[in-house]
């Protein structure tokens, strides 16, 4: 996540110096609407302050907006006309604001908004675009520095290049080490971060004792903050294990997950930070489900599949796809039950809910798009299996990916495998280097429970959004967090890695096995 900015203080400096200007006025009116989720009013009030900024000592302030400006318009006019918005307020922070950390605080936003509505190679090219600015501005702390590699460490990794994103959580620490003066959760979550991309290298053990130093630095903590990022490591050795076939010393480790997130919900008293640790505890419940599924206990794994589904509804709204996203586990479920058509149906109400959500270009719909594909060639739907499999694939390309994601490589591999099991000629092609092993229809995608920080607005199970799921093969290790606006006081809360495969929300992730 990212750092909590105390606007707050902001908010009186400027009433102090100002009294109650127009623009002081405007400021914390946005907070209000933003809070109470009053879009076409706080896009109106935003667009006037915008406007009469220029000139005034307002325009070092505007880079406060971008995260709510962008997020309103989404939700009034859709992800395109969002993402417009946001990049309008953006131009204008470079126009008018000197200074490099309102710049990176603005990047970071930005970044964010990309995330939330599932594009991820603009994340790329957006925190890229960060880290030139981190590392040629003078006077970039070294926190910041760091948590820029971090972020590119996690959009390198969410695009399933582990080789890059281990490169930039190394850096991230050789910056931290050096310095001497980073609080320890930043440098455990780097750590936690290296692990998952070495787990998905392949290098098992060195991804252990990268855990295992991020274990040392939190030490046994009473602080609940660092509790829950101790729980996110103690999880990712679940999924380590797991994939290593030691299912028994996998189920120690999420028990114990289980058990430090049940201590943050008894001790906090932030109704956010408990929020985000019933959420992590969802995933949990969600990896145990995948470990049943996996050695065929069908009912053992839908009982752990309802207790995640009952976390995340006491936290996420009805059509967030933290939620929506257990559906597509349903259908595994279905599926491996024989009965293929309700697996159909539950799909098709996924892929409805992830179009209605992120718009009609995102990883997360052309995700669910191949999984639907898959299953109406189980049912030998050919013709609307080819479709489906042609818009995914068309829509990966179309966002950037360049035929090098991990999604579009396993939607190739399926397309492949039905052209194959319905005897039709027709493309073959893997994607680059042949692309992850294809799970089929009943392999679930381990959600990486991990929390993060970014210097830009919360993300969280208020307004804003909430945790995001990733998968073996997918995730990675970066945390990422946002910066409140004005005085919004925003739950600041990633916990669970992040993958393009899997519909959840916030960034975060840590390698692991393949599962839910």
């Amino acid at each position: 996540m990212r750092t909590v900015v105390l606007l707050a203080l902001l908010s009186t400096a400027l009433g102090t110096s100002q009294g109650q200007s127009p623009a002081h006025r405007r400021h914390v009116l946005i907070d209000s609407l933003y809070r109470s989720e009053r879009h076409a009013e706080l896009v109106r009030v935003v667009d006037a302050q915008l406007d009469a900024a220029p000139g005034t000592n307002w325009a070092d302030s505007i880079y406060q907006y971008l995260y709510a400006y962008g997020r309103a318009n989404w939700k009034l006019h859709g992800p395109d006309r969002g993402m417009e918005a946001a990049e309008r307020v953006m131009a204008q922070v470079d126009r008018l604001d000197g200074d490099p950390l309102h710049r990176l605080d603005a990047l970071g936003d930005l970044s964010w908004l990309y995330y939330e509505v599932g594009r991820l190679p603009e994340c790329l090219r957006v925190d890229s675009l960060a880290l030139h600015v981190a590392l040629s501005a003078d006077g970039v702390p070294a926190l910041r520095l760091g948590k820029a590699h971090q972020y590119l460490g996690f959009d390198h990794s969410m695009l399933g290049d582990h080789g890059r994103a281990v490169e930039h959580f190394l850096a991230a620490k050789e910056v931290y080490d050096a310095d001497g003066s980073i609080p320890v959760m930043y440098q455990a979550e780097t750590c936690n971060g290296i692990g998952a991309s070495y787990w998905h290298l392949g290098r098992t053990r060195d991804a252990e004792a990268y855990y295992r130093e991020a274990l040392d630095l939190l030490g046994d903590p009473e602080e609940t903050e660092l509790i829950g990022r101790k729980a996110s490591t103690v999880g990712n050795l679940g999924i380590l294990w797991e994939d290593a076939g030691d299912l028994t010393r996998s189920k120690q480790w999420y028990e114990e997950n289980l058990r430090l997130n049940d201590r943050v919900i008894a001790l906090t008293e932030d109704p956010f930070e408990r929020d985000e640790a019933i959420l992590n505890r969802a995933r949990t419940y969600s990896n145990l489900a995948a470990l049943y599924f996996s050695t065929g206990d069908h009912s053992t794994a839908s009982r752990y599949l309802d207790l995640s589904e009952k976390g995340r509804s006491q936290v996420l709204e009805p059509d967030d796809p933290q939620l929506l996203s257990l559906q597509e586990r349903r259908a595994d479920l279905a599926l491996a039950a024989g009965r293929p058509e309700e697996a159909g149906r539950v799909l098709r109400a996924y892929v409805d809910a992830c179009e209605g959500y992120y718009g009609e270009r995102s990883e997360h719909l052309a995700r669910a798009l191949s999984k639907q594909a898959e299953v109406a060639a189980e049912l030998h739907h050919e013709q609307e299996a080819e479709a489906l499999f042609g818009r995914s694939i068309g829509m990966q390309r179309g966002l950037g990916g360049q035929g090098a994601g991990p999604v579009l490589a396993l939607t190739l591999r399926r397309r492949a495998r039905f052209h194959l099991m319905a005897g039709k000629d027709g493309p073959c092609d893997q994607g680059p280097g042949g692309g992850p092993s294809d799970p089929g229809a009943g392999a679930w995608h381990r959600e990486h429970t991990r929390r993060g920080d970014r210097s830009g607005p919360c993300r969280g199970s208020g307004p804003g959004r909430g945790s995001h799921l990733g998968t073996a093969g997918l995730g990675s290790g970066a945390y990422r967090v946002g910066r409140t606006v004005p005085g919004a006081g925003r739950p600041c809360h990633s916990t669970g890695p992040c993958d393009p495969s899997v519909g959840d929300g916030c960034r975060v992730l840590a390698g692991g096995p393949a599962a839910a």
